[in-house]
């Protein structure tokens, strides 16, 4: 059964190296045109006609979100569901959102080639080096339009209508997920888990993170 992998902002399916299956870019990302409108929503009609008529789901924090609103509209279709460092929303607290505009702020004030520079601080080097290109040669309307299906997206209403099973995956060292996830896997009666690495889990521990989502998809076919 085919797998279809979702990844982050600013980055594009190439993130996803070594996976077996699908790794569409999303809207505004890789080779792909903008939106209609910077929504999740409109996110997932652009890959409803490029996704075949089952499979596993897996998103990575944007793409997660992506994944979430396609599994509770494809129910059927979706054999399982795995969100990797993904939350329902950002706007769970007052840090969560202030965070939120800050970041928007930052990224209008110093456009993609900035976000890249930035990018690395504090992440192991092979995340800064495969992260840094990738953001780099974003456009800055497709940056923009990513970051603001983001922050208004609410998939706290979308979760009830999710009926694949579900595995929520975060990184341990990234705790600003932590509490979205945990929540995201209560909603969907999920088991929460938490691996060694931060945000970007698929590149500092992508034999360990393929090998739990593909013991988690065999146990669902």
């Amino acid at each position: 059964m085919t797998t279809v992998w979702l990844h982050g902002a600013g980055l594009s399916g190439a993130s996803w190296a070594g996976v077996a299956g699908l790794t569409p870019d999303l809207p505004g990302h890789g080779s792909e045109p903008r939106a209609v409108t910077p929504t999740i929503e409109s996110f997932a009609d652009a890959l409803l006609p490029k996704i075949p008529d089952r499979l596993h789901l897996v998103g990575h924090s944007l793409g997660g979100m992506v994944a979430v609103e396609l599994a509770a509209r494809l129910k059927g279709r979706v054999l399982s569901l795995v969100t990797v460092e993904a939350v329902p929303t950002v706007h769970l607290t007052r840090f969560s959102t202030l965070a939120a505009h800050i970041a928007m702020g930052l990224f209008r004030l110093i456009g993609p080639r900035g976000v890249a520079a930035l990018s690395g601080i504090g992440q192991p080097k092979a995340v800064g080096r495969h992260i840094k290109p990738l953001i780099a040669q974003m456009d800055r309307g497709g940056m923009e339009d990513a970051l603001t299906a983001a922050f208004s997206y609410d998939a706290r209403p979308r979760l009830p209508d999710v009926t694949a099973p579900a595995l929520v995956i975060a990184g341990r060292g990234n705790p600003q997920t932590h509490r979205g996830a945990r929540l995201m896997a209560k909603e969907l009666d999920a088991p929460f888990e938490l691996m060694k690495g931060g945000h970007i889990l698929h590149i500092e521990q992508p034999d360990a993170l393929r090998d739990r989502i593909r013991k988690f998809q065999e146990a669902q076919s």
